[in-house]
C-alpha cells in the first residue's frame, strides 16, 4: 500500500512540474516583422498616416480597422468590405516599403 502511495505521489508531482514548464510565455514576441506601428504615408506626397500591424492579424490604417495575412513579401488588408487589398512590402532596418497592386507606393518609419 505504501509503495501504491508513493508511485501515486510522484506520478502527480512529475505531472505538476511538467504542467508548468511545458510551454514558454511568447505572446509578446511578434509573429510577422510587420507587427508594430509604423508612420509615414504614399511616396511623393506630404501626407503622415499611421499604420499599426497587431500580433492577433489585425490592425490599423489611421481609424480604418483591418484583419490581414502575410505569406512571403505579400500582406493582404482586408477592411471587411469584400475587397480585400494585396501590397507586397519590404522591410529595411526599421523602414517599411508598400506596393498596392496598382503599384501605389507607400514609405513608412517604425515607431
Amino acid at each position: 500500500m505504501k509503495t501504491l502511495r508513493f508511485l501515486g505521489m510522484t506520478l502527480l508531482i512529475v505531472m505538476l512540474a511538467a504542467n508548468f514548464t511545458a510551454c514558454s510565455d511568447d505572446e509578446d514576441e511578434p509573429n510577422s516583422p510587420l507587427v508594430g506601428t509604423w508612420v509615414g504615408g504614399e511616396v511623393g506626397f506630404d501626407f503622415e498616416e499611421t499604420l499599426t500591424f497587431n500580433n492577433n492579424e489585425t490592425g490599423q490604417w489611421d481609424e480604418d480597422s483591418f484583419n490581414y495575412t502575410t505569406n512571403s513579401n505579400k500582406v493582404v488588408i482586408d477592411y471587411g468590405d469584400g475587397d480585400p487589398e494585396t501590397w507586397t512590402y519590404s522591410i529595411s532596418s526599421n523602414t517599411l516599403n508598400m506596393t498596392a497592386e496598382d503599384g501605389v507606393e507607400y514609405r513608412f518609419t517604425k515607431k
